[in-house]
């Protein structure tokens, strides 16, 4: 008697089990496919916003790096300056130089909020697929439990 029950728990298991896991139609596969599609695209959407913040970080540090050589050349260049000494040069190296580290410091700020944008892109979009969704199938069970990712 127990051997029977052991029999037929495990055959309705084993249907249970089939009938979960059978393919549907192939109704499905299409909506998927959008999806997919649609997060590979805000993927790549989120990878080229990395990349203008890799381009926006590296000219701002140049300019950065740049202003502030320029910077501190002209104001050295000023300790020489004597009365009847012409310090124009000396002057508009270091506007030049204050005008260039300005805008490398602005630049390298502005990158720094492009790249936590991609980076959030990035994590909604490999949250939204790790996502736990029950979907009823056509062909197959009444609900699933699938996690995609």
């Amino acid at each position: 008697m127990a051997a029977s029950f052991e029999r037929t728990s495990l055959a309705l298991a084993a249907c249970l089990t089939l009938g979960l896991c059978a393919p549907s139609a192939g109704a499905q596969d299409a909506p998927l496919d959008r999806v997919e599609a649609a997060h590979e695209a805000e993927l790549d959407a989120a990878a080229d916003q990395a990349r203008v913040a890799t381009a926006l970080y590296v000219s701002g540090a140049v300019l950065a790096g740049g202003g502030l050589v320029t910077l501190i050349g002209g104001s050295i260049a000023t300790l020489s300056c004597g009365p009847s000494a012409d310090c124009d040069a000396a002057a508009i190296a270091i506007a030049v130089g204050g005008i260039a580290a300005g805008v490398g410091l602005v630049l390298f700020i502005v990158a720094t909020f492009i790249d936590q944008g991609a980076s959030e892109r990035r994590r909604r979009v490999l949250r939204e697929q790790m996502a736990f969704d029950l979907a009823p199938l056509p062909g197959g069970a009444a609900l699933t439990a699938s996690i995609r990712f």
